[in-house]
């Protein structure tokens, strides 16, 4: 969580972290808005609000987090809600919110390097003056991509090329 002592930009964004710090407001907002799939299988007792911010300090500055610890389907799990400041919306929220995403991964790996990463999902709550939110939230929506490679680039292995798995024959025919 970002730091408390500072207030958040907005009333918007104080009531919402004031409120989201009720384990029964957070429990009822989490099996409101988070998808069927999940909400399912969240153990709504176990969430616990964390209370260090994952944000750089560029993200910082339109973004403030909740992240709650819980569990998922019987194993650890984080779930960001993304209080939004901007008070106009960024066609590039995807990329913002993957980024912000990755350095919770990265923390984690940072934290216990040897243990398989906690998944993690993240819930903007917007509060802008233009409504409906404009823009897309799917991140393949970000790119000008004619081929389409964006809509697949998490949705299964990043392909590799295993120079040891190739014979000399292989290796001789693919460079020329």
């Amino acid at each position: 969580m970002a730091d408390t002592s500072k207030p958040p930009h907005n009333p918007h964004d104080r009531f919402f972290r004031s409120a989201m710090e009720n384990h029964a407001v957070a429990q009822g907002f989490m099996q409101h808005y988070l998808p069927k799939k999940i909400s399912a299988a969240l153990d709504l007792g176990s969430l616990k609000l964390e209370h260090d911010s994952h944000l750089d300090s560029a993200l910082r500055e339109t973004v403030s987090d909740l992240v709650y610890r819980c569990q998922l389907a019987g194993q650890p799990a984080y779930l960001a809600v993304l209080v939004e400041h901007q008070s106009s919306p960024d066609p590039h929220m995807p990329v913002r919110i993957g980024h912000y995403l990755f350095g919770m991964l990265t923390k984690q790996l940072k934290q216990r390097p040897k243990e398989p990463l906690a998944p993690v999902h993240a819930l903007v709550f917007y509060h802008g003056r233009q409504t409906p939110y404009p823009y897309s939230m799917d991140l393949a929506d970000c790119f000008e991509d004619p081929l389409g490679l964006m809509e697949t680039l998490f949705q299964g292995p990043i392909p590799l090329v295993d120079v040891n798995q190739l014979d000399d024959e292989a290796l001789n025919n693919s460079s020329g």
